[in-house]
Formats: C-alpha cells, structure tokens, sequence
C-alpha cells in the first residue's frame, strides 16, 4: 500500500471465486461534500442526492454482496463511516484532479482490493480500470455535448475527449429517462444491449406531513418554488417573466429559488424587467437537506422549466410531498405521472404562466395530488433504483453485455 493511502475499512478479503458474493465499488467523487464537523453534508443537487440515496438504498435491498466506495478526497459524510461498507480514500491532491477522470488513483485499488465490478455513477469513467474489472457507468444526460454553453469548460473537454471511449468500454450503462437512451442510440454512443433506463427514486421523507413544520419566517405566504443548482439550463428567467405575468394578472403569489450558486450564473432579479418581483422573490442558496421536505410541503406549486434535465428529482419530491408540479417539456420525470404535471415548453412564459395559474387555482388538480402523494413514494422508492441497478451489476459481472430493454415506468431490470 502507498503511504498516501488510506487503509481500507469494514470488512475482509474474501477468499476464492465460485459463488461468492459480489465486490462492487463505487466511485463517490460526484457526492459533493458542505459544511464541518456534524454539520457535514451533501454539498450539491441532484448527482450527489442520486449518489447517497442509492448507496443507502442498496444496502436495504442487497445483504449479500460487498461494497467499497472510492474517492479522491474528503469522505467526511456519515455514509463512510457505515460498518457494512468499505470506504478507500485516495488524498487529493492537484495532479489527481485530471487523473481521477481516467481512474488513475483507482485502477490500483481495484486490484489490490479484487473488485469485481466498479459503478461511475456520476457520468463515465474506467479508462484505466483493469479489464479484469467490470464497468457499469451512469449517463445523466448529453447536454454538455448538445449545449456547451450551458457548462463549465473541463466538462465539454471531458464529455468531447473521454466519453466515446469510457462508453466503449463498460459493461452496462445506466440512463435515467427514455429520451437519455434514445439520444445515446442514435448518437451512436452504444448498443441498444447494454443500455437500461433506471429511474430514480424518493425518499419517504418527503411527504405531505412536512407541511406540519414551523415554516421560515422570510418565505410569502404563497409561493412558487423552484428547486436546483443556479445555472443557466434551469431557465430561471422564463420563470421570473412567467411571474410576473401573474402578477400582471392580480395573482401575487411569491417566488422563492432554492440552490447553490452553480455556472455562468446571472440573477434574474438584476434584470430591470422584473424589478416589480423583487419584494416577492427570495432566494434560498444553502438549504439544509432536513428543510427542504417543508419547503417543497409549503409551496402552492413548484416549477421546473429547464432548458434540459437528465431526470428532474423536484418533480417527484414535489408531488410526494402533495404539492402540484409545473415542469417544461423538457424535464423526463414529469413523463411518468403525466395526469399530475402540467407541461409548458420552455421557450413559452406565456404557457408556462397559463399552467402555474392553473396549478395555483385548480382544486381538482390540488386534490388528486394530494390523494396521489403516498403512491409516488411507493412506486418511485429509491429501492426500486437499487434493485435495478443491482441486477446490471450482477449482468456485468457475469460477463451478459445484453439487457433485455426495459419500460422506463418499470423501474426494476426485466429478468431473462
């Protein structure tokens, strides 16, 4: 072992192949770290939640197999500290910033550790893995190759250098929508065998009961909320133009934006045009992650108007807390419980304005959310992800590069 290695914890080799149990790593770089000490806590949206929920919900529905997580740096979450789980952690340091796209720091690990498969889920990797060592990756979406503009530069590079090749060279790949996999075939980024669309899930936490919490004391009355990293894909500006239009109207419903500061991000309230919303805006930069539940229960409607998402977890929180869902046409999750979101394209504030009236005023709507909301908890769990994800583990580790395609509302892999 290196000495700038941390020993690996939890439990020991196994001896022999056979019917073992599986070893499975899985590569945390993309679960984002905030805060110090106790106050620790996932520091960005949708990969890191999507990381720590299937993590966690894996060791809910798998008792059999072995995990280790791999990360340069940090590793201050409690999910490392979790008995059943082995944790190596690479130091970070400035050469492994580049390195780690390529899996340097962890081709070593994965044999020294006997890895049987390793899972990116943040978007592709494995270039250096051992061929010994089965790959399964997780393609959020292509915008960064469809829309540069709308993402860091290291990311296009990234996506323009690495990403044929890393495709090329794993056993499964995981998308989150139907579109996802359709884009990747006709791209002709990979076989229609080694892609299955497992949905994401929520968690039972977000509920209609968060209504109970003390609400914040700096939030309207009545707001509409959106949820997610602030950067220009969220197309928050239709948003702030889609407000103010019902305001226009009479309709003087609040908007509260709740997000990290993320890219290329320029707040809408800076623009003259919409300085009439300023004393009815609020924006929410660091929410803790025990909040957001009441948040999204104390909202009359949330919106999500992307430009582009891979999935669109808001759109699921947001209706098992009970709370109707205004989402762009852009946005997949909102394709599998059409009869509860309306729908907007994006480039419409006009339209999009029409649905948040809608939502705000329509009662039958309002009800039949509310009704729905255990529901989308049941068939949208986070062990349905896990159980998915699970079974391509087990395909790739078997050396089957063939999954039989999968019904995007059926969350689970169909069995051969």
């Amino acid at each position: 072992m290196r000495k700038d290695e941390r020993p690996v914890n939890g439990m020991g080799p196994l001896e022999g192949h056979g019917q073992r149990p599986l070893r499975i790593g899985i590569v945390t770089d993309g679960l984002k770290e905030a805060g110090e000490g106790d106050a620790v806590r996932i520091g960005n949206g949708g990969v890191g939640v999507y990381i720590a929920e299937l993590v966690a919900a894996l060791l809910r529905v798998d008792t059999v197999n072995e995990y280790t997580l791999l990360r340069c740096g940090g590793g201050r979450l409690p999910l490392y500290r979790e008995p059943r789980l082995r944790t190596a952690i690479v130091p970070w340091n400035a050469a492994r910033r580049f390195t780690r796209w390529l899996d340097l720091p962890y081709a070593r690990l994965a044999t020294r550790l006997g890895l049987d498969v390793v899972h990116h889920p943040n978007q592709f990797g494995g270039l250096a893995l051992p061929r010994s060592v089965r790959q399964v990756a997780s393609l959020h979406d292509l915008s960064p190759l469809q829309h540069p503009e709308w993402h860091q530069t290291p990311t296009v590079l990234r996506y323009r250098l690495l990403l044929r090749r890393a495709l090329a060279r794993a056993d499964a790949v995981l998308v989150e929508a139907d579109r996802a996999r359709d884009e990747l075939l006709q791209a002709g980024l990979v076989e229609p065998g080694r892609v299955a669309v497992v949905p994401l899930g929520v968690s039972p936490r977000f509920s209609p009961v968060a209504r109970r919490a003390v609400p914040r004391p700096d939030l309207p009355a009545t707001y509409v909320l959106s949820v997610g990293v602030l950067e220009p894909r969220k197309n928050l500006p239709a948003l702030f133009e889609a407000v103010r239009r019902l305001h226009e109207r009479g309709r003087r419903a609040g908007l509260v934006i709740a997000g990290r500061p993320g890219w290329r991000w320029k707040d809408p309230r800076t623009d003259p045009r919409f300085a009439g919303l300023l004393p009815h805006t609020v924006v929410l930069r660091d929410v803790p992650d025990d909040e957001l539940p009441a948040l999204y229960a104390g909202a009359a409607v949330v919106a999500i108007p992307s430009w582009s998402e891979g999935f669109g977890l808001p759109v699921l929180e947001a209706l098992a807390c009970g709370v109707p869902v205004v989402a762009s046409t852009a946005v997949p999750a909102a394709d599998l419980v059409p009869d509860l979101v309306l729908r907007a394209e994006p480039d419409a504030p006009g339209a999009l304005s029409d649905a948040l009236q809608r939502a705000l005023d329509d009662d039958a709507l309002r009800r039949r959310v509310a009704e729905r909301a255990p529901q989308i908890v049941r068939d949208w769990s986070w062990d349905r992800t896990a159980l998915a994800t699970l079974e391509a583990y087990r395909r790739s580790a078997a050396g089957v590069r063939a999954f039989v395609p999968a019904e995007s509302r059926q969350p689970a892999l169909v069995q051969p």
